[in-house]
């Protein structure tokens, strides 16, 4: 019976537990981002109005993406570049954060290109990273990767031998997926490709 109970318990907690932190995200995030535009409408109507700093901060990504994809709006946000990569505090803080937001983005060329696993020949074991560049170096066909650690943010940039590299049939989204889970979210079988 005490078994029972503990047991219960246990796949209780494994059941609530990602709904509150789900939960608390989305709200945190939620109030985190409406507080953003809350002072202006706050100004503007004399009282808090729920959902609207969202709105807003929804409508403002939305139009600067629209700018991004046009030609006018490219040179506008090319000249802000500049200017952010003048000033010397931002500048190292926008560059970073850029090639971040870059690296992970389906659409740049910067971004992760493939999941791949390298070989370590010392212990036969492999370590799953993300193809970013294919390069040669004193004529051997060599790869560069990105080998994440704890978490996606951090790694370890390697280069190794294109026959130490298994290229697989996983997509970048299922690379984090797995690394992200520790591991948990790896399909059960993983195919090579050419």
């Amino acid at each position: 019976m005490r078994q029972r109970i503990r047991n219960y318990f246990i796949t209780g907690l494994l059941v609530i537990v990602p709904i509150v932190i789900t939960y608390l995200t989305i709200t945190w995030l939620f109030s985190f981002i409406d507080g953003l535009m809350e002072p202006l409408w706050f100004r503007y109507f004399g009282r808090h109005i729920p959902g609207l700093g969202f709105v807003t901060t929804g409508l403002i990504i939305l139009i600067a993406g629209f700018l991004a994809t046009n030609v006018a709006g490219k040179r506008i946000l090319e000249r802000i570049e500049d200017i952010l990569l003048k000033i010397p505090v931002s500048r190292s803080i926008y560059a970073t954060t850029k090639q971040l937001m870059d690296a992970f983005s389906p659409t740049s060329k910067a971004s992760f290109k493939q999941v791949i696993m390298i070989r370590h020949s010392e212990n036969d074991s492999y370590s799953i990273g993300f193809l970013t560049k294919e390069l040669t170096v004193d004529g051997m066909e060599m790869v560069a990767a990105y080998i994440p650690t704890n978490h996606v943010y951090f790694g370890n940039i390697v280069i190794a031998k294109r026959e130490n590299v298994t290229f697989t049939d996983m997509t970048v989204e299922e690379g984090l997926k797995a690394i992200l889970t520790a591991g948990t979210a790896l399909p059960e079988r993983i195919e090579k490709v050419k």
